[in-house]
């Protein structure tokens, strides 16, 4: 079988070779809900941005970070002005340290 890089049946070939099942809402629409573990919350992110890139979807690191921040609740607001406001730019590890 030959695969066209538009051809849907790629993806869907490269996802059972990879045994990865994927919904791009399992990134992009994640939230963390109040009160609950940040680490917890950090660990499933780290594992999805894995997932996404054994997918080879070519997003980069400041894309990661931002919706990591977006999937925050309110009450890490402060966090994420410091963390804009002071220009950080760190990996997605080092952001996960210092969340917990």
């Amino acid at each position: 079988m030959i695969c066209l890089e538009s051809s849907g049946s790629c993806e869907e070939v490269r996802r059972k070779i990879l045994g990865v099942s994927w919904n791009e809402n399992a990134f992009f629409g994640t939230k963390m809900a109040e009160g609950s573990s940040v680490q917890g919350h950090g660990v499933k992110m780290l594992s999805l941005v894995e997932k996404l890139e054994d997918l080879k979807v070519g997003v980069d690191n400041d894309t990661y970070i931002d919706v990591i921040l977006q999937s925050l609740p309110p009450s890490y607001g402060p966090f994420i002005i410091n963390y804009n406001m002071n220009g950080l730019e760190k990996s997605i590890h080092e952001l996960s340290n210092m969340l917990v």
